[in-house]
């Protein structure tokens, strides 16, 4: 895993255009990328997750990648995850099931020891599988 930290200069901060561009690069990439402010972490490789961050001018975030091999990652049992307010909590394996209806969902993760992880679940026809990485506090 690394980790580090950038202030950013663009005047506009990470609006449409230079998110769409981290996006872009994130998922050419195995590793699992996450963006950090102020205590809020996204999927680096969700656009809208990234946009919805808000980061002006002057801001600093860190970015952490892991390596995208999964294979040292745990399965975080307890964990509460809340979907667009309904909530309920992995089991041994680490997974929750949501029974949702087609369209776009705020998720948040969270458990004690770890950092809240806040994405979007995007569910088109089919069912969707959606692995997220609960990283240590």
């Amino acid at each position: 895993m690394k980790t580090f930290t950038y202030t950013v200069k663009d005047e506009l901060g990470i609006h449409a255009r230079p998110a769409g561009m981290l996006v872009k690069e994130v998922k050419n990439f195995q590793s699992k990328v996450m963006l950090e402010k102020e205590g809020k972490t996204v999927d680096a490789s969700r656009l809208m997750a990234v946009m919805s961050m808000g980061v002006k001018q002057g801001q600093t975030v860190t970015i952490t990648v892991k390596d995208g091999s999964n294979e040292s990652a745990k399965a975080v049992k307890g964990a509460s995850v809340d979907v667009n307010g309904s909530i309920l909590k992995t089991n041994d394996s680490g997974v929750a099931v949501f029974n949702l209806r087609k369209g776009d969902y705020p998720i948040k993760i969270k458990k004690a020891g770890h950092k809240t992880i806040n994405d979007i679940v995007m569910v088109a026809e089919a069912a969707v599988s959606k692995t997220i990485v609960l990283p240590e506090a």
